[in-house]
């Protein structure tokens, strides 16, 4: 329980109002993504609400505060009585989030129940060391995720989810709609998708790929992650210390569609653990996901062939022989039930209208 005094400091550290909040149709819980949403609500009124340590402004309108003091005394947690305070003064007809895995979104979503929530996912989920079983329970009233993998592993998690929509990559999704009609060329053999950050990368994944591509002579791409200018700057840096200086490196800033290309224009794709691996077989890419750390969480969400966990160079060079000789012929027959399952766009959803379609239901329902 916070001490007044607390909740004295959090006030004093915020712009405060005493307006009454203004009535919109959607609130946004998080302004990261809340761009995604532009043409689902062209047609409503909206508000972006971030909640602390972002929260921009506190609003100390009576109602919001009796209202806050009320929620207290029901059990909820500090943010939460707060949120759900404003929710229920501004009386939107939905609350969305592009940030799924955001635990204020879903403590909010289990507190008010008079407004349809719901939550877009953003990428894939480490559910079981995100979210261990004993310390939190997911819930979301609606989400709509990337593909059926997400109900299974929802449901064997334990997670509570009222109704799952299966509606594909929103970004993958806006890609297609721009090249829908454009032949792409092949240019890479090898594209790597980048999954620097914090903890850099997997330096085997590295070292095998330098090896694979010098004795192959194979032309290799990253796909960059960074979106800061001297972040970029010292990812480039960081790959070719541990590929070589022959490496293309695409950033990320070039293009907002620039790994989709990327991935386009070659012949197979490989990384450690990023979901745009699953992107890649909607674009009907051979993958590889490798993952040298012995971290499960770092696993590919199916085995099978195109996953490799901690193994000798040997295997990973027969690997990547084996896939790189693949055709369009042999790709279907191998990896179609796999992308069909993993990412809707394979099964030709239109995740735009799909999402605006669902955003239309819950608010006139």
């Amino acid at each position: 329980m916070a001490s007044l005094t607390e909740i004295i400091k959090i006030i004093a550290r915020h712009r405060i109002t005493v307006k009454r909040a203004t009535r919109v149709d959607v609130v946004i819980i998080h302004s990261q993504g809340a761009q995604d949403f532009a043409h689902s609500l062209k047609t409503y009124t909206s508000m972006i609400i971030d909640p602390l340590p972002n929260m921009q402004s506190i609003s100390l309108h009576p109602a919001v505060i009796f209202r806050f003091i009320l929620n207290r005394a029901r059990g909820m947690s500090l943010q939460t009585s707060y949120l759900a305070s404003l929710i229920m003064q501004i009386k939107p007809q939905l609350v969305v989030t592009r940030v799924h895995n955001s635990k204020p979104f879903q403590s909010l979503d289990r507190a008010v129940t008079n407004v349809p929530f719901l939550a877009l996912q953003n990428g894939t989920l480490a559910i079981d060391l995100d979210f261990p079983r004993d310390t939190w329970t997911i819930y979301h009233s609606h989400l709509a995720c990337i593909g059926k993998y997400e109900i299974d592993q929802y449901t064997k998690h334990g997670a509570e989810v009222e109704n799952f929509h299966v509606v594909g990559s929103l970004k993958l999704d806006q890609y297609l709609n721009l090249n829908q009609s454009k032949q792409h060329q092949t240019i890479y053999d090898i594209c790597l998708v980048s999954d620097y950050g914090p903890d850099e990368h997997p330096e085997q994944l590295c070292k095998y790929l330098a090896q694979y591509s010098r004795e192959n002579k194979s032309h290799l791409v990253v796909a960059g992650r960074t979106e800061e200018t001297n972040d970029v700057k010292a990812e480039e840096h960081w790959f070719r210390n541990q590929l070589g200086e022959n490496i293309t490196f695409v950033a990320r800033t070039s293009d907002e569609f620039a790994s989709y290309q990327t991935i386009s224009n070659s012949k197979v794709v490989v990384a450690w653990c990023s979901s745009m691996l699953r992107e890649s077989l909607a674009l009907h890419k051979p993958i590889l996901a490798f993952n040298p750390t012995g971290y499960k969480r770092y696993n590919f969400p199916v085995p099978g062939k195109w996953a490799l966990e901690d193994s000798l160079y040997s295997q990973f060079s027969e690997r990547m022989d084996w896939l790189l000789s693949l055709n369009t012929e042999n790709f279907e027959p191998i990896f179609g039930d796999l992308r069909r399952y993993l990412i809707a766009n394979s099964d030709d959803i239109k995740t735009k209208l799909s999402l605006k379609s669902l955003v239309t239901e819950l608010i006139t329902n």
